[in-house]
Order: structure tokens, then C-alpha cells, then sequence
């Protein structure tokens, strides 16, 4: 059986969210990522309705339905699992740039000397008095997310954004962080 383009199109807009989810979310701010969230299910939207008045077949557009219905309940199930998938793919594209500056920093440390920490266009970067590298990537005030890197694997409890209440490991002595 031979897809119309209507019909790959719907298939391809069942599986962007997850895309997008998995490569965006770490890599726009809040706003672009919910826009690229939209568009999705407005995109699902049309095609379903394209795909219900130009088809005849009465089972057919109940297998569409069901598609759909599947696909979103999928995706809101697992948003936790994507945003955690995400979080690793954005920590394997920027872990060698952000290793580079731990080195810079436990250098500096050992030879006692001042430098100023290289900030990256990815994330703002700031050192805690115990010792740990903070890589903070989105947030305002007291609620931020990062990328931590901890010599001694200890949650220090607090960033410069506020008392840390999620510690996970992503590698070694590397951690993801949410403050409240």
C-alpha cells in the first residue's frame, strides 16, 4: 500500500514531539521549546483533519484517532524519561568544552593562582567554596538547572541559585542539579 504525503506527514508529526523533546530542550530557552511543542500539535491537528476529509474509509480514520491518542498519552507518560534523555544528550555534546574548563579551574587551584572563568555560551559557570564546578544553564532567581562537576562526588546542597533539591548522576563525578 502506497502512503500520500498527507499521510507521511501525519506519521512524521506523531514523532516530532519526541524530536524535538530529545535535540531542543536543553538547547532554547523555555518559550522556543513550548512554540516548537505547539506547532507540533497544531500540526497533528491539521493533518489529522486533512486526513478525515479526504479519506472515505470509515476504520481508517478511527486508526487515526487511535494513533494520535496513543502518541500524545505516550509522550506525556514519558516526558520525564525524554527530558532525562535529553539532559544526557545535551551533557555528551558540551562535556569536552566544559571538562576543558574544570582542568582550567583545578589548575589554577593547585597552583594557588586567581583566574577568570571562561564562560561558555552554553552555560554560566561559577566554583563553591567546596570545590565543585557549577554549570548553570537556565533559570531565574532561586530556580535554576545545570551541570555540576563534583571531584569528590558530594552534593554540596546549595548553587548560586539556592538549596539544590534533585542530584543525579550523569557520569562520573558529574551531576545534573535543580534548586527550588
Amino acid at each position: 500500500m502506497r502512503l500520500t504525503k498527507t499521510e507521511m506527514f501525519t506519521m512524521l508529526s506523531l514523532v516530532a514531539p519526541y524530536f524535538f523533546a530529545l535535540l531542543f530542550f536543553r538547547h532554547t530557552d523555555i518559550f522556543t521549546f513550548l512554540g516548537l511543542i505547539g506547532f507540533c500539535a497544531l500540526f497533528i491537528i491539521g493533518c489529522l483533519i486533512i486526513l478525515l476529509l479526504t479519506k472515505q474509509t470509515k476504520f481508517r480514520k478511527l486508526y487515526y484517532f487511535i494513533a494520535t491518542a496513543i502518541s500524545v498519552t505516550i509522550f506525556l507518560t514519558c516526558r520525564d524519561g525524554l527530558i532525562n534523555t535529553a539532559d544526557k544528550i545535551f551533557f555528551s555534546i558540551h562535556k569536552s568544552r566544559m571538562t576543558e574548563t574544570v582542568v582550567a579551574i583545578e589548575k589554577a587551584r593547585q597552583e594557588n593562582k586567581q583566574i577568570e572563568i571562561p564562560q561558555l555560551s552554553f552555560a554560566a559557570v561559577d566554583t563553591l567554596e567546596s570545590g565543585e564546578v557549577i554549570f548553570t544553564l537556565d533559570g531565574m532567581l532561586d530556580n535554576c538547572v545545570g551541570i555540576a562537576y563534583s571531584k569528590d562526588n558530594t552534593n554540596p546542597g546549595y548553587t548560586n541559585c539556592g538549596r539544590i533539591i534533585e542530584w543525579k548522576k550523569i557520569d562520573d563525578h558529574w551531576y545534573l542539579w535543580y534548586t527550588t
